[in-house]
């Protein structure tokens, strides 16, 4: 943070925490926060994990054959301990991801295809994740951002999602939205 003392009146540094394993990212999260001094944070996200099975049975295969984790909902790992960490640290954590390469941005001509909406892609699969896998609901003080991406107006008028949970996407959305 040093290095930046004389631009705080401009910027705030934002420290890139990895998120491969919960235990990693809590100790990315210990080191910046603690040791660094940032006061924000950005975790990465959604990781393309490979399919065990196909990547042991077709090797070269078995790079393209991926599944999505965003962190909630069905991930390898049990992410809650993460949160609980930035609620310690008093830290709001922030996604940026890239949806480039899955779901219909896999043009092999067009580069703009593949880009725009990529951002809000990979920003929409993790909020769905935290909300629809419980994480805005075990951790109500938790706050969250999305960078580049759609806000989650349309996820509160889904039968699906309406109801009491929708004052989790509202807080998101107060939360993360720049005023107009």
């Amino acid at each position: 943070m040093r290095l930046f003392r004389e631009y705080a009146d401009r910027m705030i540094p934002v420290a890139v925490i990895p998120m491969h394993s919960p235990q990693e990212a809590i100790e990315e999260l210990e080191h910046a926060v603690k040791d660094l001094e940032f006061k924000a944070v950005v975790m990465a996200g959604p990781l393309l994990r490979p399919i065990p099975d196909v990547a042991r049975k077709y090797p070269r295969a078995g790079r393209k054959a991926v599944w999505l984790d965003t962190f909630g909902l069905d991930s390898e790992y049990d992410y809650d301990p993460v949160w609980t960490k930035c609620l310690e640290l008093k830290v709001a954590p922030s996604f940026h991801g890239t949806g480039m390469g899955w779901g219909s941005r896999t043009s092999f001509s067009n580069y703009m295809y593949n880009h725009i909406g990529n951002f809000a892609a990979a920003g929409e699969a993790v909020c769905k994740s935290l909300f629809i896998g419980g994480v805005t609901r075990r951790f109500p003080k938790l706050k969250v951002a999305f960078w580049k991406a759609a806000w989650a107006g349309p996820a509160t008028s889904s039968p699906t999602l309406s109801g009491t949970g929708t004052s989790a996407i509202r807080r998101i959305w107060r939360t993360t939205t720049p005023p107009i």
